[in-house]
């Protein structure tokens, strides 16, 4: 995966984190802050096949008085990038010295770990870390995050099976990809997730997300059958690519969902996907029977296929079809 730069966090999150972290220090509980969601990696089209959201405004406070606001803040560690990489070698000898960190007044917010031959994070302990990049390490432990007010956590990768340390987080974005041993994720049940990547987990149960505010949602090779918790969520993206999916029926309560890959599942049915306004439609032609004649006249279309990589114009995929392409189930 191709890694992106570290960019600064708005400094409205900033001086929210700060101020939060001053509360804190004087006995008082908050809320931990939310705001950029901004991956730290990006994702191929293939992986997730969607454009990432746009960053949000920044606040007008100048950055000098984040940090001045910083200074005054007790409580957590000041840390240098210098310190921090000997902290990281200390616990890790094969650590390759690659981390990026974003350090404002000494308080470590953002942290880039990724392939940095990483398996033991308790130096990030107690940092008021917003946003973390694990990516391709083969971390397990997640309980040095206990705390943390993360609002992106990347872990695409990893050896997680246990999120539980991050129940009381605020995230925003989640990358589990290839996260193979986890197959619950109760931890994020009321968490103000938006972007969630579920793709080559064991994940099968789907209820913690009910009432999530999510908008992009992939599953892919997955063991879920059950989308009915998803009813009613602003999803704008959604694949179930290669999952046991047969039931598209909650979806009909998606009314944002734009583009949505079903592609070799066994769903039979794309009725329910008749009164959505979709751009982008990946689904077996070979097993659909019905809701066939309501694809064809769904002018919002752009993009028609069986596999994400064939995708074609609406009008060459009906035509391909019709010409027996799919060699589409008997009636």
């Amino acid at each position: 995966m191709k890694n992106i730069p570290l960019r600064r966090i708005p400094t409205a999150i900033l001086a929210a984190t700060f101020l939060s972290l001053l509360l804190a220090a004087c006995g008082e509980k908050t809320t931990p802050a939310g705001g950029d969601t901004t991956p730290v990696a990006a994702k191929s089209e293939a992986e997730a096949g969607e454009e990432k959201p746009a960053e949000s405004a920044e606040s007008a406070m100048p950055e000098e008085e984040a940090q001045a606001a910083a200074a005054t803040v007790g409580g957590p560690r000041r840390w240098t990038e210098e310190e921090l990489h000997q902290a990281l070698l200390a616990k890790n000898p094969a650590y390759n010295g690659g981390g990026q960190f974003q350090i404002e007044g000494g308080l470590v917010l953002r942290a880039a770990l990724p392939g940095c031959n990483v398996t033991d994070i308790s130096p990030l302990a107690g940092m008021p870390l917003l946003q973390l990049d694990l990516q391709n390490n083969a971390v397990r432990d997640l309980s040095p995050l206990k705390g943390a007010p993360l609002i992106g956590l990347y872990l695409d990768g990893t050896a997680i099976d246990d999120l539980s340390p991050v129940a009381d987080a605020e995230l925003e974005e989640l990358y589990l990809n290839e996260c193979r041993g986890l197959s619950g994720i109760e931890a994020l049940k009321g968490q103000p997730l938006k972007l969630l990547n579920l793709f080559r987990t064991a994940v099968h149960d789907l209820s913690p997300l009910r009432g999530a505010p999510l908008e992009s949602l992939w599953l892919n090779e997955t063991p879920v059958s059950d989308i009915s918790p998803l009813a009613g969520a602003p999803l704008v993206t959604l694949t179930l690519h290669l999952t046991q999916v047969s039931d598209l029926s909650p979806l009909a309560k998606c009314p944002n969902l734009q583009r949505i890959h079903c592609g070799e599942t066994p769903v039979t049915d794309l009725t329910p996907l008749k009164d959505l306004v979709l751009t982008r439609l990946i689904f077996p032609p070979n097993t659909v029977t019905k809701g066939l004649d309501e694809m064809r006249k769904m002018a919002s279309l752009s993009e028609v296929g069986a596999t994400l990589e064939q995708k074609m114009w609406p009008t060459d995929f009906w035509q391909a079809y019709d010409a027996g392409a799919f060699k589409p189930a008997a009636k």
